[in-house]
């Protein structure tokens, strides 16, 4: 991902603050772990505690204890970053195995995420 962000020249893309606050490491921007504490507009992010593309292509193994210590990576990186740093900041996490698809399949109290 350091190879894309510079090959692309995403710097300019990217949130300016986070780019000011990694000068040297500008690539992290690319990522929501550290850009995040730069984005003032409230969000809610849409995500699976167990995305599939990410377990394979980051986390490398289906192992199911490592699998499950990646969710709860997750969960506290948002508990104590996203959602402690920004009290209008909310989330919903599914623990389905997918990436990008489902979206408004899954129903809580009637409602869906979409």
């Amino acid at each position: 991902m350091i190879w894309a962000f510079e090959w692309m020249d995403a710097k300019e893309g990217a949130n300016q603050d986070c780019i000011k606050a990694n000068r040297g490491s500008e690539w992290r921007c690319f990522f929501a772990q550290y850009t995040s504490y730069h984005i003032k507009t409230p969000i809610f992010p849409l995500q699976p505690i167990y995305d599939s593309w990410q377990i394979g292509n980051i986390l490398g193994t289906n192992e199911a204890a490592q699998v499950h210590q990646w969710g709860r990576n997750l969960q506290t990186y948002l508990n104590n970053g996203l959602l402690k740093f920004n009290p209008n900041n909310g989330a919903f996490l599914d623990s389905c195995f997918r990436h990008c698809y489902a979206w408004g399949d899954i129903h809580v109290r009637g409602k869906n995420q979409v």
